[in-house]
């Protein structure tokens, strides 16, 4: 399975109040970086050198601090061409020297009515030198500057178009209707990954952040159902431990999930060790402010957006 990361600056948030916030940060855009680099044209290059590709990309975007990891509708497709490869006899010891180019290509995901269409690329050369063919690649993999002022400029300008893109309010639209077509699916997770990627500029930001909140209450209320049923199995095969494992991932917040809960917690407590009791007696007595509740969300929802991993369509 292809494995994607995302950046994202934290501006997304999860009530009104806490939106507010966001508007004292710097607004940024968020990048959904492919994992498996672009290599067609070259011979094999190792995972571990796609790996290298990878990490260098990450650390790229991250040095010019307008992206963190999270998800979006924006596609970053690193593509690695060997130029070539030469041999020079200098010296006792063969030396060789790698050319090779490194491009970056942002592209937008087909959303909707929305096409897909690259945004931006941005391609550079870079050398490197080693006692090998192969140590000569990885030594110009290891040579990608990650303080680049010119990929710097590359990414703001690509950050000033995917802002003017969401400020298109069909654009936005697409988007929305898009996370509502998956809240619909019960692809709560997916809402709320899309959601994160519409900016606080946004004619439907605030109908993104309302939505959001809702997903999230309806993610919340799953994963605890899916607590609730693994931890009934374990307490049909007596394996108690493992049930109060489950159980300590119910959240307070999943009201009526909390209380059946409580009630299988109830129905083993001569079952269950000193120590598991303790930490669910402190979960349970533990009152949070109102800000905390919704700071917690915010924390959670980040998680979702985060390790989110699925394909939101395909590039044309």
């Amino acid at each position: 399975m292809i494995k994607f990361f995302i950046f994202t600056l934290l501006y997304f948030f999860c009530s009104v109040s806490v939106f507010a916030q966001a508007a004292v940060e710097t607004e940024s855009i968020k990048l959904f970086v492919k994992k498996i680099i672009d290599t067609s044209g070259n011979k094999k290059i190792s995972e571990d050198d796609q790996e290298r590709i990878y990490d260098k990309t990450v650390q790229i975007i991250n040095n010019v601090s307008i992206a963190y990891i999270g998800f979006s509708n924006f596609l970053v497709i690193p593509k690695f061409t060997i130029i070539n490869v030469q041999q020079t006899d200098a010296g006792i010891q063969k030396l060789f020297s790698a050319k090779c180019e490194y491009l970056i290509t942002i592209n937008r995901v087909v959303i909707g009515d929305a096409g897909g269409a690259t945004f931006k690329s941005f391609r550079m050369i870079v050398n490197g030198s080693g006692y090998s063919k192969d140590e000569a690649i990885r030594s110009a993999i290891d040579n990608l500057p990650i303080d680049d002022p010119l990929i710097a400029d590359f990414l703001t300008k690509a950050k000033i178009d995917i802002l003017n893109f969401y400020k298109n309010d069909k654009n936005c639209q697409n988007v929305l209707k898009e996370a509502e077509q998956a809240y619909k699916l019960r692809l709560y997770d997916y809402a709320i990954a899309l959601l994160f990627s519409i900016p606080n500029s946004s004619p439907c930001f605030k109908k993104a952040s309302d939505l959001s909140v809702s997903a999230y209450d309806r993610w919340l209320d799953v994963e605890c159902q899916k607590n609730i049923i693994s931890a009934k199995a374990y307490i049909a095969q007596k394996d108690y431990s493992k049930a109060i494992t489950y159980l300590l991932g119910v959240e307070p917040t999943s009201e009526n999930c909390f209380e059946e809960a409580k009630l299988l917690i109830k129905s083993m407590a001569d079952k269950i060790n000193q120590k598991d009791k303790m930490e669910w007696e402190e979960k349970i007595s533990s009152k949070k402010a109102a800000s905390d509740i919704e700071k917690e969300k915010l924390k959670n929802m980040q998680t979702i957006n985060i390790n989110y991993s699925g394909m939101p369509g395909s590039i044309k």
